[in-house]
């Protein structure tokens, strides 16, 4: 899929969410890697989901190559999923903010 494909296919789904969860998704296009705040670890976002109370919370994919020398690198090499992340816990990082993805 092309950059714009991709960003096409990105907007046809946004359209379809609900108003609350669209607006938060649209800060986190999920190609752009993320940081969660609290634990340091990067990823990318796997989904959105909405809890009962109608907040919006996060799914994280973490993999081992993006987080080198970490314990959930060491104890899960082929990655992991950070479930329940409240919006304000997670922030772009890398390319979309200007800063070197670590090695």
């Amino acid at each position: 899929m092309s950059p714009d494909e991709r960003e096409i296919a990105w907007h046809e789904w946004l359209a379809g969410r609900p108003e609350h969860v669209r607006v938060i998704a649209e800060h986190f296009p999920p190609w752009e890697p993320v940081r969660i705040k609290s634990t340091g670890q990067k990823g990318h976002i796997y989904s959105f989901g909405e809890r009962k109370d109608g907040s919006v919370c996060l799914q994280v994919t973490v993999r081992a190559e993006e987080n080198p020398g970490s314990l959930h690198s060491k104890l899960l090499p082929e990655g992991h999923r950070v479930f329940g992340l409240a919006p304000d816990d997670v922030e772009l990082w890398g390319v979309a903010t200007g800063e070197a993805p670590e090695k």
